[in-house]
C-alpha cells in the first residue's frame, strides 16, 4: 500500500509512468467516491495514490483535475463546507485540498493539484473519514485505533481519542460517521465493535466494553448517522445491515441484503433507504422499515465504494478494476419484488434489544437457510451501466532482471513490458506474453549487486532506494555505453539515479545559490571557481545514461519531519531542505556523501595462478583484491602486463608490436587473444565480472582461485 512503514533513514521511491501518462485515469482499484452535485462533479480516490475530479454532466465523463501528494493508497474522502476536500491514506496522513480555487475549469486539459496542507497524527493507515455538515470539522480514524477530530481551517487536530490503558485490546477502526456538528461520532471497529464518542466531553461514551453497541459479529465496515444523531446505520463483514437507537444503544432493525460482507453504505437523511455495496459484487437498496431489499446491479468484483445521487435515481460504483460505473436505480422499490424478502424479514423479527449471542445465533441460522433456500432471480446480464469512467490496466506483477537495470512488468490485461529504470521508460513491449517464461529467459548468467527493490502496490512499477543498500552497485562508465570514458572510471548506480531524479532541484538550487552569492557580494572569482569545478564534473557525467527528463516519474519520500510526500520531479523549487528531503539524499546531492557506503563489501579477493602445464611463471603478487565489477578482460590485460615485467612477452611471441600510445581498448583486445583465464575448470568470457564468477561458478562470495594460460595452451578438457 505504498509507504506506510517508517525506517531510521526514510527511503526514496519513484513510480514509473506508463507511456502517454496516467493523468486521466486510475491505474489501480478505486477505494472511495464522493459526489459534488452542485458542480456536477465526482471525486474518486484510488490505490494509485491519486484523487481525481471528474465532470460527469456530459455523456462521457472527463477528468478535470488530479490531486497528487499522498505516498500510499487513498482510502477515504470527505468534503467540508463545500470547498475543502479531505483525503486519508495509508501513508498515515490526512490532507486538506482547496477544491474550489481555480478548480472550476473550462476545457479538457487535466489539471495537476499538488502540495496540500498535511496533518500527521496517526501511526498506521488512515482508512476512514467523516465530515460535519454545519462546521469546519472532520474526523479521521485508522488501523492504529485512534480517532482524531480536525479543525479544517487550521489543518490541525483539536481532539484525539485513543484506547485507554484499561482497554482489553486496541481495535482497528474501519468506519466513521458524525452528526452535523461533529459532537457525536460513531466508530466502527474490528470484532463487531460499534462505539460512540461525544467530542464535547472528555468522556468516552460507549467506548468501554460494557457500554458498546452490541450486535455485529464481525468488523463494522461502514456507517451512516442522521443529522441529529438519533439513529445510526451500520454495515458489517457479518453480512448484516443494522439500525440503532443511539440513545439506548439498542438495535431496532436489521437486514441481510448481501451474501457476503457489506463494504459500502449510503443512506437518505432519515435513514429510511440504505444503499449498500458488498463483497459479493451486489449493489442493493434496502427499506429499513420493512427490512426488504432489492438488487440494483451486480458487478464481477467486490464493491469498494458507492456514491448515490441526491434524487436516488443513479448510483456510482467502484471496484478493484480501476473503472467507475454509473447505474440506474429502478423507479419502484416494491417489497413484492425483493430478492431476499423472507431472509431479511426473519432476521428483522429478532431485533429489539436482544443480546449478541442471540443475534449471532440468528446469523448462523440464516447461513443454513441461505444454503438451503437461496432463490436469487436477479439477472445481471440484463442491466448495463449508464456511464463508465474507464480505468487503465494496472501493473500486477514485476521482476528485476539480472543486470539490475531493468524491470519486467505485467499488467492486468497480461501485457508484458521491459522498463529501463535508469531512465524511467519502456524499452520493449512484448504484448501478451508468458511472463514467467520471459523472466527465465532474461535471467542470464550475469550478476550485479542488488541496490533497489520494486513493487506494484500503486498499480505501476515503484522503485525503492534505502541507504546504504542503494549505494551497493557500481559499473564502469564504458560498460554503461559512455564513449571516451576512462576504462577505470567507476560509477555508483544509486548515486547517479538519485542525482538524475533531483536534477530539477539541483538546477534550481544552483540558481538560488548564485543569487545568494550576488546578494552577499561574494567575489566573482570565488563563485566562478566553485562553478567551474562543478561544471567540470557535470561535463564528465553528462554522457551517462541517467536521465528522467523525457519520462519524469513521481518521487516519494518522507522528510526529517516525518511527513511523507509525493511529487513530480519537475515540481521542486530548489528551496526544499532536510525537513522535506531526507538528509542522506541532501548529502548525496550537495556533498557527494553516500551514507553507509563504506560499510558495503564492494571488492573481491582472489588468487591468480598459472594453469598447471602452462609453463608460465608465477606473478610477483598472486593474491589480489579488486572491485567486484572487474571484468575478465581487464584481468587478462593485467596478466599480460605482469608477465612482461617477468620477462615473458606474449605480444612479441604472437608477432604483435603494440604502440606505446595504444589505447586501453586496444590493449584489452590484444590481451584477449593472448591468454585465457580459467575459473572452476571453465574458460571465462571477457565480459564476465568477478561478482558473476563468485556467484555462478565458484559458489562463494570471496577468496576464489583463477588460473591463466596461453590461448594456444587451452586444454581440451576445459570448455
Amino acid at each position: 500500500m505504498g509507504m506506510a512503514r517508517r525506517t531510521s533513514s526514510p527511503r526514496l521511491s519513484y513510480a514509473l509512468r506508463a507511456p502517454g501518462g496516467q493523468e486521466e485515469s486510475h491505474c489501480a482499484g478505486v477505494n472511495a467516491l464522493l459526489l459534488d452535485e452542485t458542480k456536477g462533479g465526482l471525486f474518486s480516490a484510488g490505490r494509485d495514490a491519486c484523487v481525481r475530479r471528474w465532470s460527469v454532466v456530459e455523456d462521457v465523463p472527463t477528468c478535470m483535475a488530479k490531486y497528487e501528494a499522498h505516498a500510499g493508497w487513498v482510502h477515504a474522502m470527505a468534503m467540508v463546507q463545500g470547498n475543502v476536500l479531505v483525503s486519508a491514506s495509508s501513508d498515515q496522513c490526512v490532507r486538506f485540498w482547496n477544491a474550489r480555487s481555480k478548480d472550476d475549469l473550462e476545457g479538457s486539459k487535466c489539471r495537476l493539484v499538488t502540495n496540500p496542507t498535511c496533518g500527521c497524527e496517526h501511526e498506521d493507515y488512515v482508512v476512514a473519514l467523516a465530515a460535519a455538515q454545519n462546521t469546519n470539522r472532520v474526523v479521521s480514524g485508522g488501523l492504529d485505533a485512534k480517532v482524531v477530530l480536525w479543525d479544517v481551517t487550521k489543518a490541525r487536530a483539536c481532539a484525539k481519542l485513543e484506547p485507554g490503558r484499561g482497554e482489553s485490546e486496541a481495535r482497528s477502526i474501519y468506519a466513521l460517521a458524525c452528526d452535523a456538528s461533529a459532537n457525536v461520532v460513531m466508530v466502527g471497529c474490528t470484532g463487531g465493535s460499534l462505539r460512540m464518542w461525544d467530542t464535547r466531553t472528555r468522556g468516552m461514551v460507549g467506548w468501554s466494553e460494557t457500554s458498546a453497541f452490541v450486535g455485529h459479529g464481525d468488523t463494522v465496515r461502514c456507517l451512516a448517522l442522521d443529522t441529529q444523531a438519533l439513529l445510526c446505520l451500520s454495515g458489517s463483514s457479518d453480512r448484516t445491515l443494522r439500525m440503532w437507537d443511539v440513545g439506548t444503544r439498542r438495535c431496532i432493525a436489521a437486514a441481510a441484503p448481501h451474501r457476503d460482507s457489506v463494504w459500502a453504505l449510503q443512506a437518505d437523511e432519515t435513514l429510511t433507504h440504505a444503499y449498500t455495496g458488498g463483497r459479493d459484487g451486489r449493489v442493493c437498496v434496502t427499506d429499513m422499515h420493512t427490512q426488504s431489499a432489492r438488487t440494483i446491479t451486480k458487478e464481477d468484483r467486490a464493491i469498494r465504494a458507492i456514491a448515490v445521487e441526491a434524487a436516488g435515481t443513479r448510483v456510482w460504483t467502484a471496484t478493484d478494476d480501476a473503472s467507475i460505473r454509473q447505474w440506474a436505480v429502478p423507479e419502484n422499490i416494491s417489497p413484492a419484488e425483493v430478492d431476499t424478502p423472507r431472509r431479511t424479514r426473519r432476521l428483522g423479527r429478532l431485533v429489539g434489544g436482544v443480546g449478541a449471542c442471540a443475534l449471532r445465533s440468528a446469523a448462523a441460522e440464516e447461513d443454513a437457510y441461505q444454503e438451503a433456500h437461496m432463490d436469487d432471480n436477479f439477472d445481471a446480464s440484463k442491466v448495463a451501466p449508464t456511464k463508465v469512467i474507464a480505468g487503465a490496466p494496472g501493473i500486477v506483477a514485476c521482476a528485476i532482471t539480472s543486470d539490475r537495470m531493468h524491470v519486467l512488468s505485467k499488467d492486468a490485461n497480461g501485457m508484458v513490458k521491459r522498463w529501463n529504470i535508469l531512465q524511467g521508460k519502456v524499452v520493449e513491449d512484448y504484448g501478451k506474453a508468458d511472463f514467467d517464461a520471459l523472466i527465465k529467459e532474461m535471467q542470464e548468467e550475469r550478476t550485479s549487486q542488488s541496490w533497489f527493490t520494486a513493487d506494484t502496490g500503486l498499480g505501476t512499477v515503484s522503485i525503492h532506494l534505502e541507504p546504504p543498500t542503494c549505494f551497493a552497485s557500481e559499473a564502469y562508465a564504458v560498460d554503461l555505453g559512455v564513449k571516451g570514458a576512462p576504462h577505470d572510471l567507476r560509477i555508483n548506480i544509486g548515486e547517479q539515479v538519485i542525482k538524475a531524479l533531483f536534477q530539477t532541484w539541483r538546477e534550481k538550487r544552483k540558481a538560488l545559490e548564485a543569487e545568494a552569492r550576488k546578494s552577499t557580494n561574494m567575489s566573482e572569482l570565488d563563485g566562478c571557481s566553485r562553478d567551474g569545478v562543478q561544471a567540470k564534473k557535470d561535463r564528465l557525467f553528462q554522457k551517462l545514461p541517467f536521465d528522467f527528463s523525457q519520462h519524469p516519474p513521481a518521487i516519494m519520500s518522507r522528510g526529517e519531519n516525518g511527513v511523507p510526500w509525493k511529487r513530480e520531479m519537475n515540481d521542486f523549487t530548489g528551496k526544499e531542505g532536510p525537513d522535506e528531503i531526507p538528509m542522506w539524499i541532501v548529502d548525496c546531492l550537495l556533498h557527494n556523501r553516500l551514507q553507509g557506503a563504506e560499510t558495503l563489501v564492494q571488492k573481491c579477493t582472489f588468487s591468480l595462478l598459472p594453469l598447471e602445464g602452462s609453463e608460465l611463471p608465477h606473478l610477483k603478487q598472486t593474491k589480489l583484491t579488486a572491485p567486484r565489477i572487474l571484468h575478465v578482460a581487464k584481468i587478462k590485460n593485467y596478466v599480460v602486463q605482469k608477465l612482461l615485467d617477468s620477462g615473458v612477452d606474449l605480444r612479441a611471441e604472437a608477432g604483435i608490436h603494440e604502440s606505446s600510445n595504444s589505447s586501453m581498448a586496444e590493449s584489452l583486445v590484444i590481451s584477449d587473444g593472448l591468454v585465457d583465464i580459467i575459473g572452476n575448470g571453465r574458460v571465462l568470457e571477457p565480459d564476465m565480472s568477478l561478482a558473476t564468477i563468485c556467484k555462478y561458478l565458484c559458489k562463494r562470495s570471496n577468496d576464489i582461485e583463477l588460473f591463466y594460460c596461453r590461448r594456444a595452451e587451452n586444454n581440451e578438457g576445459i570448455p
